[in-house]
Formats: C-alpha cells, sequence, structure tokens
C-alpha cells in the first residue's frame, strides 16, 4: 500500500480515527473505573470515622444507662471499624496509604483493648461509679476508673486527626488521578484532531494533483488529435 495513492491515505486516515476512539474508550473506562473507586475509598473511610463515632456514643451510654444493648452496640460498631480499616487495605496499596490504616487500625485497637478493664469495672459496680459515695467507699477502684476513662479519652481524641489525614491524602490521590485521566484524553483527542487534519489536507492535495493530472492528459489528448 503506497501512501501516496488517496486510498493509501484513506486507509492511514481510518486507521486513524479507529485506534483513536479506542484509546480513547479505554481511557473513558479507565476514568470511570477510578472514580467508582475513589467513591468506594472515601465512603469505607467515611464508614471508619461514622462508626467509631458510633462505638463512643455507645460507650458513654452505658457508663449513663447500663444497658447491655448499649454494650452490645459498642462491640457492634468497634467491629465495623475493622472490617472498614481491613478492606482499606487492598485497594490503598501504597506504602504510604498502608502506613496509615495500620497506624489509625493500631490506634484504634489500642483503644479498644485500654477500655477493656474500664468496661469490666462498669459491668462491676454499675450505677454506683455515678454515685458520689463510690468514691468514698472504693478509692482505689474510683482511682483506677478515673486514670482509664483519661487514658481512654486521650488516646481516642488522636484517631479523629488519623482519620483526616488518611481521607485528605486519599481524596487529593484521586483527584490527581482525575486530572492525570482529564489531560491525558485532552492530549490523544489533540493528537488525532492533528493527524485527521494533516491526512485530510495531504488527501486533499491529492485530489487537487490527480484533477490537475487530468486536466493535463485531456489537453494533451485534445492538442494532439487536433
Amino acid at each position: 500500500m503506497s501512501l501516496r495513492t488517496i486510498k493509501g491515505k484513506l486507509i492511514v486516515l481510518l486507521v486513524v480515527l479507529i485506534v483513536g476512539f479506542v484509546v480513547l474508550g479505554y481511557q473513558v473506562t479507565k476514568s470511570n473505573n477510578d472514580g467508582k473507586m475513589g467513591a468506594i475509598r472515601l465512603t469505607l473511610i467515611g464508614d471508619v470515622n461514622t462508626n467509631l463515632n458510633g462505638t463512643m456514643m455507645e460507650l458513654r451510654g452505658y457508663q449513663l444507662l447500663f444497658k447491655s444493648e448499649r454494650l452490645q452496640g459498642y462491640e457492634n460498631y468497634y467491629r465495623k471499624s475493622i472490617d472498614s480499616l481491613n478492606s482499606l487495605l487492598p485497594i490503598l496499596i501504597t506504602p504510604a496509604n498502608q502506613e496509615r490504616i495500620k497506624k489509625l487500625k493500631s490506634a484504634v485497637e489500642e483503644w479498644h483493648t485500654l477500655n477493656i478493664p474500664r468496661m469490666e469495672m462498669l459491668k462491676k459496680y454499675g450505677n454506683k461509679v455515678n454515685e458520689s459515695s463510690f468514691q468514698e467507699e472504693h478509692p482505689s477502684d474510683y482511682q483506677t476508673l478515673m486514670k482509664l476513662t483519661r487514658e481512654s479519652a486521650q488516646l481516642y481524641d488522636k484517631i479523629p486527626q488519623l482519620i483526616v489525614d488518611l481521607y485528605d491524602n486519599v481524596k487529593k490521590s484521586n483527584l490527581n488521578r482525575i486530572e492525570t485521566n482529564a489531560t491525558f484524553s485532552v492530549i490523544v483527542l489533540a493528537i488525532i484532531a492533528l493527524l485527521v487534519v494533516a491526512i485530510g489536507i495531504s488527501i486533499m492535495y491529492s485530489i487537487q494533483g490527480s484533477i490537475q493530472k487530468t486536466k493535463s492528459g485531456i489537453e494533451y489528448i485534445r492538442h494532439h488529435k487536433a
């Protein structure tokens, strides 16, 4: 196939268009998948935050009301938080994000472990811990309970910032990926447009050249017959 012929140039134009549409189709699919995965990642991080808030709410509720369903809710929210963090590990594969997830998970587990002796003491004494006489009747346990409560609050206060750091970095990474996909698509479109224009101009010149040759041939025949 000669690229000098109109047929050859038309074939090249067709190939350029086909390849261009295939690349753009792949890019659109990739962009959609990246957007979907970005939404899943951010949703899971949001679930971690929501479930941890629920865990703290149930813990405080149990300390006030001492209802068993509060204790069950506390454990359920905690397990959901850990499950969400475990789900993030295989879809946030960069070393930095893996480290953030592990650090956050470790802090949540440490907080939960710290609450075990606190919960046992609350189960043991029940609503008595909220009475003024508890400090006088059980001074040692009172001091221990206050210490555990204080340490639990201090540790929990560090967790929201870990969630924010993870969320902000994942959000930034997702936005960068979307911008990269958009930039690549624009570049591909520009290249296709330039190639189509260049090939179109070449075909136009080829057609003009063919017309001119045909005219010259007609004129040659006319003069020689005359």
